[in-house]
């Protein structure tokens, strides 16, 4: 009996899951790279230090904000330790943005714009100007009278201003103030005190200083 022919090859149709299927090139894992914190030691207690400046940072709606006293500390540390040992720790941008946890590119914008954070006033956190006067010798002038008279005690308001330059306004027809000139208007004066920090509410401490005998009256009536 003559052997069998074999029939032909039949390749398997049926499709196999995709995470079936080898992969055809390893994916190279990249290790992360990591920094070694020294945990006793000067160094440490400076960081400790700028992490309690950083808990002051006001969480907006994109990003953090910090105060000018952070940034100031944060370009200290990193220009003290980035010296090369043995005067310094030899840390670069990378390791000392990863250590006060902030981005590096934060930290070099930080170092490059170093005048104008010391330009900042205290617990600033935006190099904002805010609006140039238009007429600072009117300002300052106004300024150093409000000065000396909140020394003696006179209350003062937005009346007062309107009176101290009457050649600035003037009145329409139907009785309307018109500021001209300097723009002495409501909305100027919110951003003069503002620039000056003025607040025209008087600091007083009467409601510290309580007399002896102003004892309740529904205390004394309870006891009768």
């Amino acid at each position: 009996m003559p052997p069998k022919r074999p029939g032909p090859i039949v390749e398997n149709t049926v499709k196999r899951p995709r995470s079936q299927f080898p992969l055809n090139k390893a994916k190279a894992s990249v290790p992360e790279q990591t920094v070694e914190v020294n945990t006793t030691g000067e160094a440490t207690n400076e960081l400790a230090e700028i992490h309690t400046l950083a808990s002051l940072a006001v969480i907006g709606q994109r990003r953090k904000q910090y105060t000018r006293e952070f940034k100031l500390a944060t370009i200290t540390y990193w220009r003290k330790y980035s010296i090369s040992p043995p005067e310094g720790l030899g840390l670069s941008k990378y390791a000392v943005a990863k250590r006060l946890k902030i981005s590096e590119r934060m930290l070099g914008q930080w170092i490059k714009n170093e005048a104008v954070i010391l330009a900042m006033k205290t617990k600033q956190k935006k190099a904002t100007t805010g609006r140039i006067a238009q007429f600072p010798e009117m300002e300052n002038h106004s300024h150093e009278k409000f000065l000396k008279l909140r020394e003696t005690g006179v209350k003062i308001g937005w009346s007062w201003f309107e009176a101290s330059y009457p050649e600035r306004i003037q009145v329409d027809a139907l009785g309307n103030k018109l500021y001209t000139g300097c723009q002495f208007s409501r909305p100027w004066f919110a951003r003069f005190k503002q620039r000056k920090n003025i607040s025209l509410r008087r600091i007083t401490n009467k409601a510290q200083n309580v007399p002896a005998d102003s004892e309740s009256p529904i205390r004394v009536i309870i006891r009768q």
